[in-house]
Order: structure tokens, then C-alpha cells, then sequence
């Protein structure tokens, strides 16, 4: 029997080229390495400019370029009342309708007050930041204009910085809950006014009629937003309701220099204007007074409402697209005209 072979070569198929030798796969593999290497470098080296441009994709923003908005003032009702909601002179009707330990009458005018943890659990609901919520709460209607049951901000005593620099476009957000069982025809229920003046000239967001519609007040005559006086639905139906018994994400964009005044919803963007008390602001363009809750008018009765998360920002460029609503910390505004 003869000796069999150590080794034993393969036969392979016709066709079948013979294989590259070691050394010259090895040297591609090093050509593929240096490729890699060199472009590394080349992207290292993209200056700053072409960097903001998009074309390092590894490149993060510097704090220069990154920085474009400011904290002016926030509340999560966390610190309780007078907490970060600093007045010059403690409004007597603020203090007059709040109270204390979290407890609403169901009898008598409006009031207001501050869930705590357990009281917020007892709701059903979830507070949106942090564990305390304001509730304000309506039980009758009234004949003569009801007090104020919510608090009250005063730029000069909690940011008098923001009212010795240039005016800058400014950005308010906040969360709203409002359950209105039975709303009336002719009532209506403001959810937040921002105020240039210390008699309460401004624009309002309001809630009104039986299925809770929304507007706003002091902005001039809707439908007259391109005429340079007035404001307009944006949304991408109309008119606009307000959900109910949810929390509701709004953010407002003024820029009393324009002037323009932009609503979101949710993300959406509803309203737009640039009249009335905004037309006034340009003289004095500075938010001055501000309030959020619950401001029934005299006829309205049966609500409650909650809010959470309330925050004021500026801008340091205008907006020039609102296609979403600009964030706290936003490093770039690639938005969509509307």
C-alpha cells in the first residue's frame, strides 16, 4: 500500500482564479488604513465656519454658537407661595384669594392654591414637572368682576436685568389642565395675561363659549393680522378648542419690536399677531406684569384649573419661522416657513 500524502492540494473548480498571495492582500489592507487615517485628519482639520455648516458630522456646537436663548424666570410651584412669585408690593387680591395647605372651598368666590404630592395623587393626574401643581378653582358665577385667584409676576423684582438690557424677543411656556363641565354661551375664562404696562395693557389667552374656543384678547380684530392690526388662526383647523380634563403644553413667542406675537399648542401653531396692545408695546417693549390660572369673567362658573412648569425666556435673534415652537436651550432654529 502506498504511502499516503501528507499534504493533500485541493482541485479547484474551472473557472475558479487562483487565490491573491498573502503579501499582496496584506498590502491592501494597509492601503485601506491609511485611507481612513488620512481622512480623519482631513475632517480634524474643517475650520469653524464650514464646521457650523454641517459638514463635520462629529463637530459639537462651541458654547458661543450653542447659547441662543436665556433664562429670564420659571415656577413649578415647588417653593410654595410667595416662593419665586416675588412681588414689589404682595398684591393684596392674590394673597386675599390663596390658600394655604392645598384646600379649595366649594362654596363662595374664586380661589387658589398649591398641591401638594399627595393632594396632586388624590387628583388623578400627574404633575408635568416636579411634584406641587397650582389649582384654581371657580364654584359660582358673579356679578361684579371676580377677584384674582392666581398669582402675580413682577419682572422688576424677580429679573430687573431683563428690563435694563436691549429688548430681546421673549418665549413664556406653561402647562394647563382645566375641566369646565358646563360652559355658557357668553362666559369665558382667561388662562394667562402678559402685561407691558402696570395696568394690565397687554394680550390675554382666553377660553370661551360652550366648546371651550379659543382667542386672544387685546391682540386687535382677528383677521387683521396682514393688514398690520389684528390676529389670525394659523392652525390647521378653525377655530381652535382647547382639550379638557389634559394637560396642555402652550408657548407664546413676543416680540414687541416687530411687533409679533405666535401661539403654539402642542407643538402646533394656532395663532399669530400683531396688533393692539402690541402695537402700543413698541414704545415700551419690555414684559412688565404676568399672570397664568384661572380668570373667569363674571358670568362664568363651575371651572377648575391647574398649572405647572410656567418658564420665560428671551431669544437672541428674532424668530423667522414658526413652524415648532422655539426651546429653551434650542441650538438651531432650521424651521419651516409657515
Amino acid at each position: 500500500m502506498p504511502p499516503r500524502p501528507r499534504f493533500q492540494r485541493r482541485l479547484r473548480p474551472p473557472g475558479v482564479p487562483e487565490p491573491k498571495p498573502w503579501g499582496e492582500r496584506v498590502t491592501r489592507l494597509w492601503g485601506w488604513f491609511l485611507l481612513l487615517v488620512t481622512m480623519g485628519l482631513l475632517l480634524s482639520l474643517i475650520p469653524e465656519p464650514l464646521t457650523e455648516l454641517g459638514l463635520n458630522p462629529w463637530a459639537s456646537p462651541t458654547p458661543e454658537t450653542a447659547r441662543l436663548s436665556q433664562s429670564l424666570w420659571r415656577s413649578g410651584f415647588e417653593t410654595g407661595f410667595p416662593g419665586e412669585w416675588l412681588t414689589r408690593r404682595q398684591t393684596k387680591q392674590p394673597q386675599a384669594t390663596f390658600q394655604a395647605g392645598g384646600k379649595l372651598s366649594n362654596s363662595g368666590p374664586a380661589r387658589w392654591t398649591i398641591l401638594n404630592p399627595a393632594q396632586v395623587g388624590l387628583t388623578g393626574i400627574t404633575a408635568p414637572e416636579g411634584k406641587h401643581i397650582y389649582a384654581g378653582q371657580l364654584t359660582q358665577s358673579m356679578e361684579a368682576p371676580p377677584p384674582a385667584p392666581y398669582p402675580v409676576l413682577e419682572m422688576e423684582v424677580a429679573n430687573p436685568a431683563y428690563l435694563a438690557e436691549e429688548p430681546k424677543p421673549l418665549v413664556n411656556q406653561f402647562y394647563i389642565w382645566l375641566d369646565w363641565p358646563k360652559p355658557g354661551a357668553g362666559e369665558g375664562v382667561a388662562l394667562m395675561t402678559l402685561a407691558t404696562t402696570e395696568d394690565w395693557q397687554g394680550v390675554s389667552l382666553r377660553v370661551s363659549g360652550e366648546r371651550s374656543e379659543l382667542e386672544l384678547v387685546g391682540a386687535g380684530p382677528l383677521g387683521g393680522f396682514k393688514t398690520g392690526d389684528g390676529w389670525e388662526i394659523i392652525a390647521p383647523l378653525e377655530p381652535v378648542y382647547l382639550p379638557q380634563r389634559r394637560w396642555v403644553k402652550m408657548t407664546v413667542y413676543l416680540d414687541y419690536a416687530q411687533p409679533l406675537l405666535v401661539v403654539w399648542m402642542n407643538e402646533t401653531p394656532i395663532f399669530q399677531a400683531n396688533g393692539g396692545s402690541l402695537l402700543q408695546a413698541r414704545q415700551s417693549p419690555y414684559l412688565v406684569r404676568a399672570h397664568w390660572g384661572l380668570a373667569p369673567a363674571p358670568t362664568a362658573s363651575q371651572a377648575r384649573l391647574y398649572n405647572d412648569a410656567i418658564s420665560l425666556w428671551t431669544l437672541e435673534e428674532p424668530l423667522e419661522n414658526w413652524e415648532t415652537p422655539p426651546a429653551l436651550g434650542n441650538e438651531e432654529e432650521s424651521l419651516k416657513p409657515v
